[in-house]
C-alpha cells in the first residue's frame, strides 16, 4: 500500500500499512467513446471508475491511484498521451503499437472532486487509420509486472488504502467498442470501384 505525499510540485508514493478492514470493494472500470467514427478520424476515449461495497462505510474514502496500460484490438490505432481532468499526473503514458503503456495518476487530496464517485480518471485521443474499417475495442489492462489497476483510500486521513486485487476486492472492466466506417469520401470511392467492376463483368 502507499501514502501520497506532495513535495513542492512533485508527487511521491510512500509505502504504508494496508487497511486491516475486510470490507468488500467492487471496482467498476469502463471506457466511454463514440459508438461510430469515420476512418482516419480521431476521438476521445475517457476512462472512468466507480467503487461500491461496504468499503464506502469504512471512513473518509475516495479513489486514490490508477496505474494501467490502454490497449486496442481489432484495428490499428495511435494513442496520444493521457490527460487527467482531476488527478495529479505521474505518467501520461508511452505510445506503442496499439497501446499506451504506463498511464499513472494520483488523487491530490485537496483537489476538486476528491470524493466524487464515479470518478473520471483520464482521457486519451485515439486516431484511426484511413484504410481500416471494422470494430475497434479499447480497454484498460494491468501493466506488465503488476496485477492491480486501482487503489481506494479506505480512510485517507489515516493513510489506509485498498487495491482492486486485495482480499475482499473485485474488479470489472468494460471496454469501449467503436465501429470504424469509411468516411463519406471513402464511400464514394468504394462505390465507383464497385461500379467499374460491374461494368467490366458485362
Amino acid at each position: 500500500m502507499f501514502t501520497i505525499v506532495r513535495i513542492g510540485l512533485g508527487l511521491t508514493l510512500v509505502a504504508t500499512t494496508a487497511s486491516s478492514s475486510r470490507a468488500d470493494a467492487l471496482f467498476n472500470i469502463w471506457v466511454e467513446a463514440p459508438e461510430q467514427v469515420n476512418a482516419g478520424g480521431s476521438f476521445t476515449a475517457s476512462v472512468w471508475t466507480e467503487v461500491s461495497g461496504s468499503v464506502l462505510n469504512e471512513g473518509d474514502g475516495a479513489i486514490a491511484h490508477v496505474s494501467t496500460d490502454i490497449l486496442s484490438s481489432g484495428l490499428n490505432v495511435d494513442f496520444s498521451p493521457a490527460t487527467f481532468p482531476t488527478m495529479g499526473r505521474v505518467s501520461a503514458g508511452t505510445p506503442g503499437a496499439n497501446a499506451l503503456r504506463w498511464v499513472e495518476g494520483v488523487n491530490l487530496l485537496f483537489s476538486d472532486g476528491f470524493e466524487s464517485n464515479p470518478y473520471h480518471l483520464f482521457d486519451v485521443q485515439v486516431t484511426t487509420s484511413k484504410a481500416s474499417y471494422g470494430t475497434l475495442e479499447i480497454s484498460p489492462e494491468a501493466r506488465d509486472g503488476e496485477d492491480f489497476l486501482l487503489a481506494w483510500w479506505v480512510d485517507w486521513s489515516q493513510g489506509t488504502s485498498i487495491l482492486d486485487t486485495d482480499p475482499g476486492s473485485s474488479r470489472i472492466i468494460t471496454p469501449a467498442t467503436v465501429r470504424v466506417v469509411p468516411s463519406s469520401g471513402g464511400v464514394a470511392v468504394l462505390s465507383l470501384a464497385g461500379l467499374a467492376a460491374a461494368r467490366r463483368r458485362r
